[in-house]
């Protein structure tokens, strides 16, 4: 015990002196950087508390308006079953928002939501004057909250990265080529709520690193780069950090490491982790290789394709009017890619294009350099000649693929999964096209919501990979809300 305290009064001596002659290297961080975590917690917190009040003044204008009974009225009982949902929330981790990806959210906010509506329900139950509490006001509210919730939570966020107020700030200690990428990449994707601040070489000698004196700012978390840290440095850095060797009481310490392994940058939301006996491990489950999660996707793409159709009908058929009027040549087109078990696949789309558009595309790339170019990357044209004016239409708001529900009600897609490519793209994917031909591709999938053809081919064939190592029905979910956003705003379509 005196040896550590030995060392403890070293290194914090050690620490001081490194904080006067580092100091420079230490990031300077403002109030809101400083404090992020409390903003980020209050954000989300007033953002569940409005949306839950907000669910509950719906149900109760659905109860009094649509079946006439009586006056509206908001129930400011409902305010103290608010700090139920917020408890609920809290157990589910729903308050730390540093690292919780969109799809562990949607996942955590729905079963936390049904709980509180559920025991709610039960407390009407029991009340004597159980007819102040109406059951349709509770199941109209249940439903908004599904969606208010997650939706508001988003619109927070977008108001507090606009104010410079949503970010825990991040050391990343490795800065090779996976360390400058974890850094860009968390950048790019704020809404994690992990700003980098600072990046610390892993093959440094410890003690002329800036981290003895980090405990001096406020950063709190710290990502480590394991190929691109030595392992003295992990070993010191972990040692002090977790038991306090670094600092006096007047300072603070990192209390979230987050290791980023060789594994790569894009990670698996089915890994869990195992304690052997002592021994930590990955626990890695790839659900969409297994026979019932299979069975799962596949009633889920038949109800929504065969609701879907239904509700679709009329706008095809002004579709199919629309292409027929403006040029020559048939409604539909089917191209053929590569299915399932590297099948044959005929994907069924509107036609976009002239009738001769195979020649017209031969002539052009003859004769233009750029053009040909352009499309030996990707496949792909900006400003296409082949395309119709209905065709830039349908194109721009992705309406040509809603035919492809015919391939899902096959069997020979699904409505999400990777993209369909064709025979002349397989040598993008490489290792990985075994596995690719081991599930459906999909009329949506990550590329589409992650910048469609804005995204390189190295993208995509990542985002594709990513899909089938990760797949549950909740990331199935947040890749349809996804794709509606981005049908709407139609971002990377042409």
């Amino acid at each position: 015990m005196e040896g550590i305290k030995g060392r403890s009064s070293d290194r914090s001596a050690g620490s001081a002196a490194g904080a006067a002659a580092l100091g420079a290297a230490l990031p300077r961080m403002n109030f809101a950087m400083c404090h992020a975590r409390q903003f980020m917690f209050l954000i989300l917190m007033f953002s569940d508390i409005f949306s839950l009040m907000l669910s509950y003044a719906i149900g109760e204008w659905a109860r009094t308006y649509l079946f006439h009974d009586g006056v509206f009225r908001l129930h400011w009982w409902a305010l103290p079953f608010t700090v139920l949902f917020l408890g609920i929330y809290a157990l589910y981790g729903l308050y730390s928002p540093v690292g919780l990806s969109p799809v562990e959210e949607l996942r955590k906010l729905f079963f936390a939501t049904t709980i509180g509506f559920l025991l709610v329900t039960a407390f009407t139950f029991g009340e004597p004057d159980s007819t102040r509490y109406s059951r349709l006001m509770l199941l109209v509210a249940w439903l908004v909250a599904l969606v208010a919730v997650q939706l508001n939570r988003w619109l927070a966020r977008v108001f507090a990265r606009r104010r410079g107020v949503w970010g825990d700030p991040v050391v990343v200690i490795g800065n090779g080529p996976q360390g400058r990428r974890i850094a860009e990449f968390l950048k790019q994707r704020i809404r994690l709520g992990l700003l980098p601040v600072m990046m610390v070489n892993g093959f440094s000698e410890y003690d002329a690193s800036p981290l003895p004196s980090i405990n001096c700012t406020k950063i709190r978390t710290a990502v480590l780069v394991i190929p691109e840290v030595s392992k003295e440095m992990q070993r010191r850095f972990m040692e002090e950090q977790r038991f306090g060797f670094h600092h006096d009481h007047r300072q603070g310490c990192i209390d979230r490491v987050i290791l980023i392994s060789s594994i790569g940058i894009w990670g698996s939301v089915g890994i869990t982790p195992v304690d052997l006996d002592g021994i930590i491990g990955l626990s890695i489950t790839n659900t969409l290789m297994r026979p019932l999660p299979n069975l799962v996707k596949r009633c889920l793409d038949l109800s929504i394709a065969v609701l879907g159709g239904v509700l679709l009908l009329p706008l095809f058929l002004l579709i199919a009017l629309a292409i027929r009027l403006d040029s020559p040549g048939g409604i539909f087109y089917r191209q053929k890619r590569i299915g399932k078990d590297g099948q044959d696949l005929l994907v069924w789309k509107f036609r976009t294009m002239l009738k001769d558009a195979d020649q017209v595309l031969t002539d052009l790339l003859a004769s233009d350099p750029a053009m040909r170019q352009e499309w030996e990357k990707d496949q792909k044209l900006r400003n296409d000649p082949r395309v119709t004016r209905v065709g830039r239409f349908l194109r721009k708001f992705s309406v040509d693929e809603f035919p492809q529900l015919i391939n899902v009600l096959k069997g020979e897609m699904s409505l999400v999964g990777p993209r369909p490519i064709v025979v002349s793209e397989t040598h993008h994917y490489e290792e990985i096209f075994e596995k690719y031909k081991k599930v459906r591709p999909g009329m949506t999938g990550m590329w589409q919501v992650s910048g469609r053809n804005d995204t390189g081919y190295g993208s995509r064939v990542a985002l594709d990979e990513y899909y089938i190592n990760n797949w549950s029905p909740w990331l199935d979910i947040y890749i349809m809300i996804r794709t509606a956003r981005e049908v709407i705003f139609h971002k990377g379509a042409y």
